[in-house]
């Protein structure tokens, strides 16, 4: 079987049968009955309003930007200028000779994720805390008053944690046994 130019489907006998060629707009009806389609184009639909404010946005960007390179330029020349001055010069010193510092932070766990969130965690809590003890006058005389206060659910979790906290950096911070089999500690 092949297609003719005017979208007749001819068959192995030879014989022409009539189908009709489908137009640009039949495809995109197809195109448009298609789910994926349809649920791309309504996401597109809802956002309507932001793609129009992106696109105003660019547009303005873009007839602004021969406005600001040559602010962009002239900012560059006053601090090309300024860095002949010396304190430039000694804080670009200072800054190259930080840098071993600064490379040993970015590789701690000082800013991993888990650790920045563990320390805005603590943050708040610490936070928290304190307002609450200051506006509850809030005090724990001796042993006693430290079992009471186990009592609590929510300090038996903060204790744990605590500990928890503990342990490890006895961990981490275990200095191994000196040559005579006593151990010592930092």
């Amino acid at each position: 079987m092949c297609s003719g130019s005017t979208g007749d489907v001819v068959h192995a006998g030879g014989a022409l049968l009539d189908r009709p060629v489908l137009t640009e707009a039949d495809r995109i009806v197809a195109r448009l009955n298609e789910p994926e389609v349809a649920a791309a184009i309504n996401g597109l639909l809802d956002r309507a309003e932001l793609i129009s404010a992106l696109v105003e946005g660019l547009e303005q960007f873009l007839q602004r930007t021969d406005d600001m390179l040559p602010a962009v330029a002239a900012g560059l020349n006053e601090f090309r200028a300024a860095a002949k001055d010396s304190w430039i010069q000694d804080l670009a010193n200072a800054f190259h000779r930080g840098l071993p510092a600064i490379q040993q932070v970015l590789d701690s766990e000082l800013v991993k994720p888990a650790t920045v969130e563990a320390a805005g965690t603590l943050a708040g809590a610490a936070t928290a805390g304190v307002e609450r003890a200051r506006s509850s006058h809030a005090e724990v005389h001796g042993l006693l008053g430290v079992h009471r206060a186990l009592k609590d659910p929510d300090v038996q979790r903060g204790a744990g944690i605590t500990i928890e906290i503990l342990r490890e950096l006895g961990r981490v911070r275990a200095v191994p046994p000196s040559p005579n089999g006593a151990g010592s500690r930092a």
